[in-house]
Formats: structure tokens, sequence, C-alpha cells
């Protein structure tokens, strides 16, 4: 039978290793709450990146925007363009159907 200060003893054994394994819990807890912070700040630092990267994008759209021509307008500048040489060109032959060349 064990004695009062042998079942003591084995509660104090018992208690030590249950403070060991908590304490040991804890300084997992807190590694993985360093890494999570780690991975927030992270995180945080690629959306603003990403934020920033759409800002600009947005701003060289709009500036595209503003100097784009359409096809017709294009069409408009090359033919004022020409009109003055158009005397010194040869005239324009008529364009061949498929018809034609049958």
């Amino acid at each position: 039978m064990m004695s009062l200060s042998d079942h003591e003893s084995s509660y104090a054994n018992s208690l030590r290793e249950l403070l060991d394994y908590v304490s040991d819990l804890g300084e997992h807890i807190n590694h993985i709450y360093k890494r999570l912070e780690k991975i927030d700040a992270s995180l945080h630092n690629t959306k603003e990146d990403l934020l920033a990267s759409i800002q600009s994008n947005e701003n060289e759209l709009a500036s595209i925007k503003e100097t784009m021509i359409t096809k017709s307008e294009f069409n408009s500048l090359l033919e004022k363009i020409n009109e003055p040489f158009q005397q010194f060109s040869p005239p324009k032959a008529p364009p061949v159907s498929h018809e034609d060349q049958l």
C-alpha cells in the first residue's frame, strides 16, 4: 500500500508533467500565432500591391481611351492627308470582281 507521501509525490509528478505539457502547448500556440501574423502581414501587403496595380491599370486604360480613335476617324484622317497628293497618283482601276476573272 502506498503511503501518503508516496501518493503526494505521485500527484506532484503528475501535476509537474501536466504543467510541462501546458507550457509546451503554450509555446507551440505562440509559434503558430507568430507565423499566422506573418502570413496576415504578407497577405495585407499583397492586397495593397494588387490594389495599386489595379489602380495603375485603370489609369492607363483611361489614358488609352482618351487618345484612342475609331477606324472611321483614322480613315478620315488618312483621306485628309492624302487629298493633296491624289493629283499626283495614277487613276485607280475599278475593282475586279470574281465574275470578271472567269
